[in-house]
């Protein structure tokens, strides 16, 4: 075979046989990341809603991982604790529920207090505890967290407001009241991978735009047939 024949030989093979970086759902991104994405932690596995070994989620977002049930449980009422102790459960995505003794003043977490019943719970806003640089003392607030802390108000609590929004605790959706302005009003725009349809009801007016293949994303990646910041992540199961 002559050079010229083996030259157009292998290049038919590669037009045939070759194989697009972005051919599978999984496949590296022709688009760059967006803005925010963040660093995925070293040997992780990132996926687009196809199917991995686990859930595929966002790395951004917190992280569910399965549990294996009545495995995690010790015990199930006070009852079944001996010697006055109680069954509680542990912290954490997989919580156990076990047997502990009843508190004193120093064995409970530095977040809790010893209650009278001899459980540890939640120390108050009230009583000394102090809440987040961003969270306020509300205990009655509807969402207040089991210390009494909700997300402080740009209108009664000080909080400022970043750059880009404004105090209109009243429209939108932000914890804090600060909104942007609706991307059909004079100053308003959408963020990338979104488009403005003042029809909608979101609180900017912008949706987010839907996809087939990264390509169709301003930046990112598509996820589950919407642009996202970047793929998610395959996270294993417990069994």
């Amino acid at each position: 075979m002559n050079q010229h024949m083996a030259l157009i030989l292998a290049l038919g093979l590669a037009a045939c046989g070759g194989k697009s970086s972005n051919a599978g759902p999984s496949a590296q991104s022709f688009v760059p990341l967006c803005p925010g994405a963040i660093e995925l932690p070293d040997g992780s596995i990132p996926c687009r809603g196809d199917t991995c070994d686990g859930e595929c989620e966002d790395p951004s977002g917190p992280i569910s991982i399965g549990c294996a049930g009545t495995a995690y449980a010790n015990c199930r009422f006070d009852d079944s604790c001996l010697d006055g102790g109680f069954c509680v459960l542990s912290e954490g995505p997989c919580p156990i529920a076990e047997c502990v003794p009843p508190c004193t003043a120093s064995s409970c977490a530095a977040d809790q207090q010893c209650g009278a019943d001899g459980k540890c719970a939640p120390a108050p806003c009230t009583s000394g505890y102090a809440c987040a640089a961003d969270q306020a003392c509300h205990p009655t607030q509807p969402g207040a967290d089991p210390h009494g802390c909700v997300p402080a108000s740009c209108a009664s609590d000080g909080f400022s407001c970043p750059t880009g929004s404004a105090c209109k605790a009243a429209f939108g959706m932000d914890a804090h009241g600060c909104n942007v302005p609706r991307c059909d009003a004079l100053s308003g725009s959408c963020p990338h991978n979104s488009r403005c349809d003042p029809s909608s009801a979101t609180p900017d007016g912008c949706v987010r735009l839907s996809c087939s293949k990264d390509t169709d994303c301003d930046c990112g990646a598509c996820v589950l047939g919407l642009c996202e910041n970047q793929p998610f992540i395959c996270v294993s199961q417990l069994e």
